[in-house]
């Protein structure tokens, strides 16, 4: 199942992931004195463990880390969540931040900065987000309609078809990037929370099984579009 995206109540919650301790120190220390309440995790390893088991208001994310590159964990990131994704880092090439910001970040940072500057973005994306209620729980596509908060999907008639898991994260990735081309590596990132498939071929099987779900026609599928060479894609169009 996604991650949860934005906590609700309360201060808001950020998680820092920098393996430099004493920057993530200072990063923290001014955080705190705003108002957050912050955690630090050095390594990438840790960062979905922490998203299980609590929500976040947003992310302040270092490219340079010691065991996975920072925009490989924003891909996975953005595959499975919404919540809000500050990059902190000392890359400073154009290269660098178009991906990032191409994968969904919400803001660039490079090393050095003012920390007065940083806590003016989280206050300003924290204020974005909350207000715009970025944490969705119903998507209506075609004559469906998935709820998220219930872990259902349902017709026109509000009659519930069973999903798996697994089918149900693959449905809401590509729900939440309607009219955008899912690749396999990217929908495996919104399925997968333990070890990968040993092939990209586990998104075919588990498209041909919500095809004969959702479709009239699993033959000839107009909701759930391959497009051949690079993905999947849900239709644009609302109406089935």
């Amino acid at each position: 199942m996604g991650i949860e995206a934005v906590a609700s109540r309360g201060n808001p919650k950020l998680l820092i992931v920098e393996d430099d301790p004493s920057f993530g120190m200072i990063m923290a220390a001014y955080l705190d004195v705003a108002g957050y309440e912050t955690t630090r995790v050095m390594h990438g390893r840790e960062v979905f463990g922490r998203l299980e088991r609590g929500r976040y208001d947003t992310i302040l994310l270092d490219l340079n880390l010691p065991d996975e590159d920072g925009l490989a964990i924003m891909r996975s990131l953005r595959a499975r969540s919404d919540v809000p994704i500050v990059i902190v880092t000392a890359r400073h090439g154009t290269d660098d931040r178009l991906a990032a910001l191409e994968m969904g970040a919400d803001d660039y940072l490079i090393k050095p900065f003012e920390p007065r500057e940083l806590v003016a973005r989280v206050r300003n994306i924290i204020r974005r987000y909350r207000g715009a209620d970025k944490k969705k729980s119903l998507f209506r596509f075609a004559k469906w309609e998935l709820d998220v908060d219930r872990h259902a999907l349902r017709n026109g008639n509000g009659q519930s078809t069973a999903l798996t898991p697994a089918e149900f994260d693959l449905l809401l990735a590509l729900v939440k990037n309607r009219g955008h081309v899912m690749s396999r590596a990217q929908l495996i990132d919104a399925i997968v929370h333990t070890e990968p498939p040993e092939s990209e071929r586990a998104v075919d099987v588990l498209m041909s099984r919500l095809r004969k779900k959702i479709e009239h026609d699993a033959d000839d599928p107009k909701i759930l579009l391959t497009i051949r060479g690079h993905g999947y894609r849900l239709a644009d169009s609302e109406r089935g």
